[in-house]
């Protein structure tokens, strides 16, 4: 671990297996190093930027913390981000080529995971909101929104893999599911906010809405799906 100063100016040439930041550092210049883990514990807010470091596969930011930004790492495949973490910059994991899995506890910023085009997990169940661009170009397959969630723009556009979506939340915003193919869509009892373009040049092999969900059953799908292709244009029993 990192020992504990409350500012440090220059580290640099540090060969490691694990580098832990402890809640005494709340200044950090660049970093350059070469590690496999990186560990920012609780309270530490200082370090913004940890883009020079090498090797970085896994990165734990705990309750309280910054998350720093690792964008364009071609290493990093680990991401644990508790709940309670500062998570706010734009792009902060962007075009990390080889991320695979990731759990975030923690609301999810513009641009996030953009063009991550290897992450193929993501637990979004506690989520509340996710950013434009956040999961674009991405390798996900399988996605949950839950109750509450706040899906913006282009969160989810352009995404390789053919889609299980289950959507519950209040909010999916224009695009935000834009040129991708699903093959099957779930809307959950409490899914609502749907903008009409959120499926735009999407198609959608199979659609199940929730029967309890009496605004989308009553929604014209002609405008709900504007610009996409509703497989055989059948709504199926909700199972």
């Amino acid at each position: 671990p990192i020992a504990k100063y409350n500012k440090l100016n220059k580290v640099t040439g540090i060969h490691a297996k694990e580098i832990v930041f402890p809640s005494e550092v709340q200044y950090m210049q660049p970093l350059t190093a070469t590690c496999e883990t990186v560990t920012i514990k609780s309270g530490v807010t200082g370090i913004t930027n940890l883009t020079k470091l090498t090797g970085v596969e896994t990165l734990n930011v705990e309750s309280g913390a910054n998350v720093p930004s690792l964008a364009g790492s071609a290493t990093l495949k680990n991401i644990n981000i508790d709940s309670g973490a500062k998570i706010s910059a734009t792009g902060l994991f962007k075009n990390c080529t080889a991320l695979e899995e990731a759990k975030v506890h923690a609301e999810i910023p513009n641009n996030a995971f953009d063009n991550c085009s290897n992450l193929g997990s993501i637990d979004l169940s506690n989520i509340k909101s996710i950013g434009s661009y956040a999961f674009r170009k991405t390798g996900l397959s399988d996605i949950s929104i839950p109750t509450n969630c706040t899906v913006s723009s282009n969160a989810f556009r352009e995404i390789a893999s053919p889609l299980t979506v289950y959507y519950d939340g209040k909010s999916l915003g224009m695009s935000a599911f834009s040129s991708d193919i699903f093959n099957e869509l779930r809307l959950g009892p409490n899914a609502s906010g749907i903008n009409h373009s959120a499926f735009y040049n999407a198609v959608i092999h199979r659609l199940y809405i929730d029967p309890a969900n009496t605004a989308c059953y009553s929604t014209n799908r002609e405008n709900l799906f504007v610009r996409s292709d509703n497989g055989d244009d059948q709504v199926y029993p909700y199972q």
